[in-house]
Formats: C-alpha cells, sequence, structure tokens
C-alpha cells in the first residue's frame, strides 16, 4: 500500500511539471503577439510621418539681415554686402527777389535778379516799370555720390542735377513746373576723370559768394563733357583736360533791339 501511493505521487508531480510549462509558453505567446501589434501600429505610424513630411511645403531660409555701416565719404553708409560707400544729397531751395525798377519780361530763362539779360535800358518800356516781383523753386538740387575701392585706388562717381534747364514752355504761365538740368556726371579714378563737371577754364575759387543763384556778369562759368587728368605739384595741381568744344556768348535780346 505504501509503495503504491509513493509511485503514484511521483507520477502525479511528472504531470503537473509540463502543464506549467505550458501554460508559460502561451502567455509568453500572447506578449509577443502584443508587442508585435504594437510594432505594427508604431511602423504604420511612422509611415504616415515620413509621407506627410515629403508633401509638406518646404519653408524658404530667411537671408540675414546685414548692418548698415557708416561709409568713407562724410554722410554717406555702406551699400550692404559690398565695401561701396553711397551719399545722397540735395536741397529744396526757392529765390524771392523784388526789382526796385523793371525788368525785361521773360517767361523763358532770363528771370534771376542778377542776370544781365533781366535789366532793361533806362528809355524802354520796361526800364519804366517799378516794383516787380519774382520767385522760382529752379534752383532746388538732388545728387548722390559713390566711392569703391579698388586695386587702382578709389572709384568715385558723381551725379548730380538740378531744375534750371532753359524753360522753353512759358510753364510760369500754367502748372510753374521746370524741366531738370544735368550738372554733373562722371566717374574719377586716381588723377584720370572722365565725364561732365566744371570746365578746366573755370575756377570757381575766384567767383564771389554771392546771394542769388547766377554768378556776376563776364564769369567763366561752364561745364562740359571731358577727359582730365590731374598731376599733383607741390602742394597745387596742374590739369589737362579734353573738352566738348562748345562756348556760347549771348547778349541780351534788349541790346539786340536796340540796335546795338
Amino acid at each position: 500500500m505504501f509503495n503504491f501511493n509513493k509511485t503514484t505521487m511521483i507520477v502525479a508531480l511528472a504531470f503537473a511539471v509540463p502543464t506549467v510549462r505550458a501554460g508559460e509558453l502561451d502567455e509568453l505567446k500572447a506578449l509577443l503577439a502584443q508587442q508585435q501589434a504594437v510594432m505594427t501600429q508604431l511602423q504604420q505610424r511612422v509611415t504616415q510621418l515620413e509621407t506627410q513630411l515629403s508633401v509638406a511645403p518646404q519653408t524658404p531660409s530667411k537671408t540675414p539681415v546685414l548692418p548698415v555701416t557708416a561709409g568713407d565719404l562724410p554722410g554717406s553708409f555702406k551699400i550692404p554686402g559690398t565695401d561701396t560707400s553711397l551719399k545722397i544729397y540735395g536741397a529744396a531751395r526757392i529765390d524771392t527777389t523784388y526789382d526796385l525798377r523793371g525788368r525785361i519780361v521773360d517767361t523763358f530763362n532770363n528771370d534771376w535778379a542778377a542776370s544781365v539779360f533781366a535789366q532793361p535800358f533806362d528809355n524802354s518800356a520796361n526800364g519804366r516799370r517799378h516794383g516787380q516781383f519774382f520767385s522760382t523753386a529752379r534752383a532746388s538740387r538732388l545728387g548722390f555720390m559713390t566711392s569703391t575701392p579698388t586695386q587702382a585706388g578709389n572709384l568715385l562717381v558723381k551725379v548730380e542735377g538740378d531744375f534750371n534747364a532753359p524753360n522753353q514752355y512759358q510753364a510760369e504761365l500754367g502748372s510753374n513746373s521746370t524741366l531738370f538740368r544735368l550738372r554733373h556726371a562722371y566717374g574719377q579714378l586716381g588723377n584720370v576723370l572722365v565725364g561732365q563737371t566744371w570746365s578746366n577754364f573755370t575756377d570757381l575759387r575766384s567767383f564771389p559768394e554771392t546771394v542769388d543763384f547766377n554768378p556776376p556778369g563776364s564769369a567763366t562759368l561752364l561745364r562740359q563733357s571731358q577727359l582730365r587728368y590731374t598731376f599733383p605739384v607741390g602742394g597745387s595741381s596742374l590739369a589737362f583736360s579734353i573738352e566738348n568744344p562748345e562756348s556760347l556768348t549771348w547778349l541780351p535780346p534788349a541790346y539786340d533791339r536796340a540796335g546795338n
């Protein structure tokens, strides 16, 4: 009897161990199945995100804003990204005069206070007039200058104009508009200058400072297109130029009508 029970217990234990291992295996299989399902979901989500990124619009990169610094010319600034200094200048000017005596009636060009062409003869009809008022903004000016360093030196460029061109349309009788006039347009590299500026025959230092825009009579005042080379000589300079050969000697209309 005793031997039978012992044998029965051994057989029961032998059958119990495989049963427990089979249950653990089922649990492991279930866990693996769950992990596989999670991995599948994650893979699907990654695929969706990659698809969205591939069709999403690309945001352009912003260009960095370069700072503006002071230029080499007085009152200038450097163009961002370059070594070129730029100076923009100008002035709004109005000239107003009152003649105690008369003046020649001319709505074209000869209407400045100091203009010889505007002064009438005593025995003329305009010479007997009194108290004549005149005002204009034709001397208003606008221009710019640039300076760029090169291996041969600084390249200087200047363009300047005003509104004192000959008025051919009697604008003072209508809109009072005036025509633009080019004063300077040249480039200078070292001692060489090419373009339009003051003639080599014009010495601005000899002109007196006057309130009126026009210089005094008999002044050599001319801006010409030219090629100029300047030699430094001690504290002075010597300049040679080839200029546009144009000049004009103009007498007042009243002078011609007087038979002179």
